[in-house]
Parts: structure tokens; C-alpha cells; sequence
């Protein structure tokens, strides 16, 4: 399976070098992919991951954004979501070491990106099996 992949910042959150290198590594692992840029208002988001049909939302920060505002985001997009709409997160962020929302994958650096898409390519071809 081919995951589809939304990538974006948060509003406040003004740099796309992350997401450029993430989404060519997404591109080169075979992942459909649609990014709408940076400083992306959540509801905005949660439309798009909907109307492109989204499995993955994909997020970068940088470290201009506040712990307070990674960890906020990320909760309201992890409610927002459906739960079978993974949110994977990156960047260099400190707040993104603590008090990150339960149900969001966090990424060390870019190394992370090819092990979950294919640890979602496996989870989603078990479940294509028994269901």
C-alpha cells in the first residue's frame, strides 16, 4: 500500500526546509504526497487531511516554535483527527522532546521517516488481510 502523506507547519511556524527534505524522502520511499506549505491554521489542516483522503499528516518545527504551541497543536490535531490518520511530527523543536500528545510519532531526524512508512505499510497490509 501507498500511504498519502499531508504535509504543513502549524501557524507561527515559518520554515519549509524541513518539510521540503521530508517530503522527498516520503516521494523516494513511494508515498503519495501533498504539502500545503507553512503556518497552516489547524482547521484548515484537518479539511485537507479529509479532502486529500490523508493517512499520514506530517508536521515540522523548527525551534521559533514555543513548547506550549507544539504541545496545544498537536493535542487539537489529535482530536481533531480520526484516529486511524497517523500524525507524524519533526524537526529540531525542543517541545518536541516533552509533553507531545499521545498518538503522535515523533522523529528524531529524517533517519525516522523510511522505518514508519514501512512500519505503516506492514500494519496496513495486516489489516487488509484480516479485514
Amino acid at each position: 500500500q501507498t500511504p498519502r502523506v499531508l504535509l504543513t507547519t502549524l501557524p507561527r511556524e515559518p520554515h519549509a526546509l524541513g518539510l521540503l527534505m521530508a517530503e522527498s524522502l516520503l516521494a523516494a520511499d513511494g508515498c503519495a504526497t501533498v504539502s500545503l506549505g507553512v503556518q497552516t491554521p489547524i482547521e484548515e489542516i484537518v479539511a485537507a487531511v479529509a479532502d486529500y483522503d490523508c493517512d499520514v499528516l506530517a508536521l515540522s518545527f523548527s525551534p521559533c516554535m514555543t513548547n506550549q504551541q507544539v504541545s496545544e497543536g498537536l493535542k487539537d490535531l489529535r482530536a481533531a483527527l480520526p484516529a486511524e490518520v497517523a500524525i507524524w511530527a519533526g524537526g529540531s523543536c525542543p517541545g518536541l522532546t516533552r509533553g507531545v500528545a499521545e498518538g503522535v510519532n515523533v522523529f528524531g531526524g529524517l533517519d525516522g521517516i523510511s522505518p514508519a512508512v514501512a512500519a505503516w505499510r506492514a500494519t496496513h497490509a495486516a489489516a487488509d488481510l484480516t479485514g
